[in-house]
């Protein structure tokens, strides 16, 4: 399928919607705008961990056992 024309216009939509009987007067319309809100800058703490990787794999494989 090949789109030959787009009609943008709200005026003419509505026009021509009324002519075929699609027009809803009671329609809800737009939603409404969404406030942005501004956050403050996010600051990352380092986090100290006084295990190695290797104490902790096995303190966890003793846990399993």
């Amino acid at each position: 399928m090949k789109m030959i024309a787009v009609i943008d216009k709200a005026g003419v939509i509505e026009k021509i919607l009324t002519h075929i009987g699609l027009w809803v007067e009671n329609e809800r319309g737009p939603p409404p705008e969404i406030k942005h809100i501004e956050y403050e800058e996010v600051t990352r703490e380092s986090f100290l961990d006084d295990w190695s990787v290797n104490e902790k794999a096995e303190k966890y494989a003793k846990e399993c056992q």
